[in-house]
């Protein structure tokens, strides 16, 4: 089976609208969904990192459609490694008892995403090296 980056991108940029929108209008709710202090300083970090997800979520969304590239690669790449590093980081918080269990649902998710970027990218290439 083939991934696209089109697939990926819009799926993940839809979850990461969801994600930034729950941290906008809910930070409290994430919060003790993930066992972490429900306090001001929390939900204002909340807040501050809903504007990056969003911001990311609008970047795969125009990156969608374009034809594969340095700059769609960056992308791939870039999102594949930042969902890896979330994922360990919640992997980490649980470990060490600095979240609940709740987060683990978010790393499953992140660990999905790494691998589905990284499978369309290289679906691409191989593609690629298939014409050569």
């Amino acid at each position: 089976m083939r991934i696209h980056f089109r697939w990926v991108a819009t799926i993940f940029a839809v979850f990461l609208w969801v994600v930034a929108l729950n941290w906008m209008l809910f930070p409290a709710l994430l919060l003790d969904m993930w066992d972490l202090p429900n306090d001001p300083a929390e939900q204002t970090l909340g807040l501050r990192v809903a504007g990056l997800v969003l911001g990311w979520g609008v970047a795969l969304f125009l990156a969608r459609r374009q034809p594969p590239s340095p700059a769609r690669r960056a992308i791939s790449y870039g999102s594949a490694s930042a969902n890896a590093a979330a994922a360990a980081g919640g992997v980490y918080s649980v470990m060490a008892g600095l979240a609940g269990t709740g987060v683990l649902l978010p790393v499953v998710i992140e660990v999905v995403a790494a691998a589905a970027f990284i499978l369309a990218e290289r679906a691409h290439q191989d593609a690629d090296l298939a014409r050569a």
